[in-house]
């Protein structure tokens, strides 16, 4: 990681941050403060890799957030069920991350704009993806036909299977679906 720091972060608490990439650097939980203050600027966050930070709770203040990458962190899991209110995210990768079914289908539960999806290298499954994908053909369904944006899906080393694969069939936006390495989608 490089040697960005908390006290480095602070030196830019009074600016208007609308992107920045902090992943792998020497951040700890202290920077959450900081970042939260970003709230009405901060619009694409790439936080992977964050060793440091154990408490992710800051997280809930960004409601400008469009992209978030929290990638490869630990302990998210346990804490993303209580606080997450990111309805409006366009963009998110929770990969190789320690989130379960439960957790996803609480996140995704109130996703309207969320156009891609990253759980790669996670213990997700079916049923944390399927109510999420059955949704968004009803709502293509109910607008008349209307491309639903949601156009990404990573699922790459997962538990997904069969399901799944019938609830994208519905999603006629989806451009991209990755399923490499998901033992679900052997020989059927």
């Amino acid at each position: 990681g490089t040697k960005f720091s908390d006290s480095m972060i602070t030196t830019l608490k009074d600016h208007r941050i609308a992107a920045i990439d902090v992943g792998s650097t020497l951040l700890k939980s202290g920077a959450g403060d900081v970042i939260a203050g970003w709230k009405d600027s901060l619009q694409y966050f790439t936080a992977s890799f964050l060793p440091g930070i154990t408490n992710w709770e800051f997280l809930k203040h960004l409601h400008r957030l469009q992209h978030l990458d929290v990638k490869l962190n630990s302990s998210f899991d346990e804490q993303i069920r209580s606080w997450w209110n990111l309805n409006d995210l366009e963009s998110l990768n929770i990969s190789k991350t320690e989130v379960n079914d439960a957790t996803v289908a609480q996140i995704l539960s109130n996703m309207n704009s969320l156009r891609v999806f990253d759980v790669s290298k996670t213990n997700v499954g079916d049923a944390g993806l399927v109510p999420f994908l059955q949704r968004q053909r009803l709502e293509h369904t109910e607008q008349g036909g209307r491309s639903i944006r949601f156009e990404e899906l990573y699922v790459q080393y997962t538990q997904v299977g069969i399901e799944v694969a019938k609830s994208v069939k519905g999603c006629s936006a989806l451009k991209i679906f990755k399923v490499t390495g998901s033992p679900g989608f052997g020989d059927r």
